[in-house]
Formats: C-alpha cells, sequence, structure tokens
C-alpha cells in the first residue's frame, strides 16, 4: 500500500558483452531505463509493432481455420509480411469501391455514354447540369441547345451541346462533372474490385490458421523487438557501454551481487531533487484492483501517496449503494462464481475486486431491506437486519454526505503525511478541519436538536481550518513584510475553495439519488408485474413473467452502469483533486513479456 523507493544506477560495462548483457538484464526485469523509455513505450520495434498489427489483424478474422499445432511449416516473417500486404490492399480497394459506387449512383441517370472525339464533333463538347424540375423552363429563354436525358421527382437532368462551357449566370444552376469513365467502365471496375476483394477475404481466413502458433511466438518477437530498440538506444563507442536506469530500491543488492559476477560497473544513488523518477505501486494482493483502479486514470507523483486502498473501498462502496438491492448483488454474485476462473487468469485484482463488490452490494441491500425490490415481511428475520431505509430522504441525506466529507478528508490526510516533504506545510489540516468542522456545525445546526455545543465546535473547526488555508497556502519565502502580504494574498485566493470543496460534497448526494431511482424502478416493474397477473387472466402469469425478467434485466443493467460511471467519477474527480496534486509516470520494466495463448485467442 505504498510507493516504491526507487533508485538511479548507471551500469557500465564492455560493448562487445552489451548484447548478452542487456539480455539477461531483460529476463531479471525490474529496470526502467531511461535512455530508451520514450522509444519502448511508442513503438517496441518496427518488427513487433507489425507483428502485432498482424496478429490482431488475423484475430479479428469472422471465419478462422482449423488451428495447425506443427510450428515446422510455420514463416512467421511471411505470414506478417502477407497479412499486412493483405490489409493495406484490402484498405486501398475498399476506399475504390466506395469511390466508385458513388460514381455509379452519379452516372445511372446519364446512362451508358462514351464521348466521341472531338474530331467527330466539330470541337463541341457535352456540358451536364441537374437542374431543378422548376427552373427547366428557364432554359427555353436561352439560345443554347439541350436536351432533357432523364428526369426524377426533383431534377431534371440536361445535356447542352456547345464549343465552350455556357455562362454560368444563363444557366439555372452550377455544371456536374461526370468523368471520363462510362457507366460500363465503372461497372466493370467494381466488378474486378469486388473479385479482389473476395480473393484477399479469402487469403486472409487462410492465415488465420497459423494463429495458435503465432500467439505463442508473439511475446518473444515483441521481446526481440523491446530487447533491439534499448540495445540501439544505449551510448556504445566500440569499447564501453554505458546506459542510466531505475531501479527498485529492494533490488539493489540483487542487482549488485549480478553486476559483480559478470564484470560491470555499477553506480546507485538516490533520486535528485530535481529528478522526477517512475511510479511503482505495490499492494497487497486484496487491494491491488484499487491499483488497476488508479492506474486506469492516472498515475499519481513519485513524491506522492498511493491511495489504492482508499479508492478500492470507497468505489465498493458506492457501487453497492448505487444498486441497493441484495437480490441483485446475488444475481451478480452468480455472474462472478460463473466467471471467476476466467476472470482469475486475466486479472486477479480486478476479480477480486468484483468479488468485493458483489458481497458489499448484497450486505447493504441486507441494511436497506431490498429484495428484487420486495422489502422483507415485518418481523421476519430479514427484517432484523434492515438498518436503512433508501426512501427516507434525510436518512439517505445525511448518510451521503457524511460518506462525501469522510472521502474528502481522507485524501487531504493523504497529503497531510507529506507535510514534511511539502512547502504547503498545514494546507490540507486546514481542509480536514472545514470539512468536520462544516458536517459538525450542520448536524449541530440542522439535524440534531438541542446539539448547540456541536454546532459551535464546528463553527470553530471551520474557523480553525480557514486560518490554516490562509496561513499555509503559499509557498512564498519570509524575507521582507512585503512578502507577509504577498503570502496572505495566496491564502484569500486558495480561501475561494470554499465554494469549490461545499460542491464536491454535495456531488455525493448522487449515491442517494441513483440508489432511491434503482429501488424505485425494481418497485415500479413488480407492480406493473402485479397488475398484469390480475388484470389478465390466462395471459397474465406469461406477461407479468416478461415484465419482471425485462423489467428487472434493464434496471440492474441501468444500475450496474451507473454503479462504476459514478463510482468511478467520485474517486477520479473529487478524491483525486483533493488527494493529488502531481501526476507521475508509470514504472516501465525492461523485461520480457509473458503473454498466454489462452488469452490470445
Amino acid at each position: 500500500m505504498a510507493i516504491v523507493p526507487i533508485v538511479h544506477t548507471t551500469i557500465l560495462g564492455q560493448a562487445k558483452a552489451k548484447a548478452a548483457r542487456l539480455a539477461e538484464l531483460q529476463d531479471f526485469g525490474f529496470l526502467h531505463v531511461i535512455s530508451a523509455h520514450d522509444a519502448t513505450e511508442q513503438n517496441r520495434g518496427s518488427h513487433g509493432s507489425r507483428a502485432m498489427e498482424a496478429y490482431h489483424y488475423l484475430k479479428n478474422c469472422a471465419g478462422k481455420r482449423r488451428q495447425v499445432r506443427d510450428n515446422r511449416h510455420f514463416d512467421q516473417n511471411r505470414v506478417i509480411a502477407e497479412a499486412l500486404q493483405i490489409k493495406e490492399r484490402t484498405i486501398v480497394l475498399e476506399e475504390e469501391r466506395d469511390y466508385l459506387e458513388q460514381r455509379k449512383k452519379n452516372l445511372e441517370p446519364w446512362g451508358n455514354f462514351n464521348f466521341p472525339p472531338l474530331v467527330q464533333t466539330r470541337g463541341y463538347r457535352f456540358w451536364f447540369y441537374i437542374v431543378p424540375l422548376y427552373l427547366v423552363g428557364r432554359l427555353l429563354e436561352t439560345e443554347h441547345v439541350w436536351q432533357c436525358v432523364y428526369k426524377d421527382n426533383r431534377n431534371g437532368y440536361i445535356v447542352v451541346i456547345a464549343e465552350d462551357e455556357p455562362d454560368p449566370r444563363t444557366m439555372p444552376a452550377p455544371r456536374t462533372h461526370t468523368g471520363s469513365k462510362s457507366l460500363a467502365e465503372v461497372k466493370e471496375r467494381l466488378d474486378e474490385v469486388a473479385a479482389e476483394l473476395e480473393d484477399l477475404h479469402w487469403r486472409r481466413i487462410g492465415l488465420t490458421r497459423w494463429l495458435t502458433i503465432f500467439a505463442r511466438q508473439l511475446a518473444s518477437v515483441e521481446d526481440q523487438a523491446l530487447l533491439e530498440d534499448v540495445t540501439e538506444s544505449l551510448y556504445d563507442d566500440g569499447e564501453l557501454f554505458y546506459f542510466e536506469a531505475w531501479l527498485p530500491a529492494q533490488r539493489v543488492e540483487e542487482l549488485h551481487a549480478y553486476t559483480r559476477e559478470v564484470g560491470l560497473l555499477l553506480q546507485v544513488r538516490p533520486p535528485e531533487d530535481d529528478e522526477m523518477p517512475p511510479t511503482l505501486l505495490e499492494n497487497r494482493p486484496a487491494w491491488s484492483g484499487g491499483e488497476s483502479l488508479v492506474q486506469f486514470y492516472t498515475t499519481p507523483a513519485y513524491d506522492m501517496w498511493d491511495p489504492s486502498t482508499s479508492i478500492f473501498l470507497s468505489f465498493v462502496i458506492f457501487f453497492a449503494m448505487i444498486i441497493s438491492d441484495a437480490g441483485y448483488g446475488l444475481l451478480l454474485g452468480l455472474i462472478w462464481l460463473i466467471g471467476h476462473r476466467r476472470f482469475s487468469c486475466t486479472s486477479p485484482g480486478l476479480c477480486r475486486l468484483f468479488g468485493a463488490m458483489v458481497a458489499a452490494t448484497i450486505i447493504y441491500g441486507v441494511m436497506v431491506g431490498s429484495y428484487f425490490g420486495v422489502a422483507p415481511e415485518p418481523h421476519s428475520l430479514p427484517a432484523r437486519f434492515k438498518l436503512l431505509e433508501v426512501r427516507n430522504k434525510e436518512q439517505m441525506m445525511l448518510l451521503s454526505i457524511a460518506i462525501g466529507v469522510g472521502h474528502l478528508i481522507t485524501a487531504n490526510s493523504g497529503n497531510l503525511l507529506l507535510a514534511r516533504r511539502s512547502k504547503l506545510y498545514l494546507q490540507p489540516l486546514g481542509w480536514m478541519l472545514a470539512l468536520a468542522g462544516g458536517f459538525a456545525w450542520w448536524l449541530g445546526a440542522v439535524i440534531i436538536a438541542d446539539a448547540d455545543l456541536l454546532a459551535r465546535g464546528g463553527q470553530v473547526g471551520v474557523a480553525m481550518g480557514g486560518l490554516c488555508v490562509l496561513l499555509f497556502s503559499s509557498t512564498r519565502p519570509l524575507g521582507r513584510w512585503q512578502d507577509l502580504l504577498l503570502r496572505l494574498m495566496d491564502g484569500l485566493v486558495a480561501l475561494t475553495g470554499f465554494s469549490k470543496v461545499f460542491g464536491d460534497v454535495l456531488s455525493y448526494l448522487r449515491l442517494f439519488a441513483l440508489g432511491l431511482a434503482s429501488a424505485q424502478l425494481a418497485v415500479t416493474f413488480n407492480n406493473l408485474a402485479g397488475d398484469a397477473m390480475t388484470g389478465m387472466p390466462g395471459i397474465g402469469t406469461l406477461a407479468a413473467i416478461s415484465i419482471l425478467t425485462v423489467g428487472h434485466g434493464l434496471n440492474l443493467l441501468l444500475a450496474v452502469m451507473s454503479g462504476v460511471v459514478h463510482g468511478l467519477r467520485l474517486n477520479y474527480i473529487e478524491f483525486f483533486n483533493w488527494g493529488l496534486d502531481e501526476e507521475g509516470y508509470p514504472f516501465r520494466p525492461f523485461r520480457k513479456r509473458r503473454i498466454g495463448v489462452w488469452n490470445q485467442l
């Protein structure tokens, strides 16, 4: 649950052993090579990127051949080259086909014709116009030689015969270009393009027989491409080579042992103040899903804190509050159990996150007493566990705002822990006091009767928090009395954040609103199904089942979408805005990839 300490390393060795040493370091897989970082992230080598492009092109083919398991006849370079050639040629032909289809559509009203040589027409040319029917009569007022060759319900297709283009001012519509190809030639070319596209399609299908072998070798292709990129980007004068890299501090001894064994020179130092190392997050397996959520949106700066655990817990709680139904939680749990094995293979962290979401949804659904929109009978066992009423506006607003205040206090507490490394000192503490004080003030003045002491304590907290924000929101040094005035000006600007923090806290009311909407929709579909059963004898049962299935399915889908979108939004916007001041970049280890065939086909 922390950002791993990183050290800077410089490695120096003999150029003749560069290839072997780099291959061994790639096997170790814990160095973030500085000089090659940009290149390797943007492009893992031309051959590696071409291989990945070719593989995905074949993988996305609609029809696939039976897979070949024997790789003796597999020529990887030929398959890559042929697949990309098919892809490029297909793109060109599809663009030409679209153009020809449009030309065909434009030429069909004019009919099939070829332009005669100018010698035969004595210099006269054909000029084409598409004229609205109500304007065709104006041509009678001109001296042009013209003929209407086709009409539809809107336009007349006019051909004018003249040596030079008619004056546009005398024509009721602008000139139309038909091109030099006749309709028959366009259709003939269309047939040729369609035939070639069909041949290319079947060639593509034929190459899909190698997908299984291709997937097995894809990782090695990417690894080799990455190794070549790193090799080419390092300093090498023919005698020596060297490069710089970032290294997790816990792996220093291991790297020292390796460099002594193979005869490399190693220099290790902590990062300088003006350097920004990459960020490597390390969490327990139980919280790794939160790490994935954090990295999906941003990467904390190296000198910040790791919010993975907070994001994990808050997202799970938000999702459960928005679903607000134990029955829906059981359905999601069934989905999780069915797909648990596959999810565990692809991403164990996300699998655990989904499991936590399911458990939280069931628990919260029991607490609000909702089972597919049906409330438990009074004095029943489920009714004993009902602690909240989702339709109680005052209760749910209090809960939502309390969660919002706690969430933002947690965000600022992370920055407070870094105060010793920050020049802003007690500003996060000020916002924490302001949030807690404002909440206590609201409780004592509005929610709880005869709680004047709580309200006054909240007022004191808001005042103390505002004072901390005013005095500790500036990094200006105090060398002159003018600096004090400037610091106070900076503090006054920071105090405008009170309106923002107020709006951010109110943003958590969406938890109550969305949870209420989900619960009300479930009840509505139940009522509709009940009315159908009583109002339509015979087919009422079938209608009720259809309403329940479609209605609850739609409601569950909407609730899950809302839970994911708004659960992430409250974390990514409100929480990160107050908890993460700086953005960093991820630690990208120079290592070999591990791609399983099961994950590629």
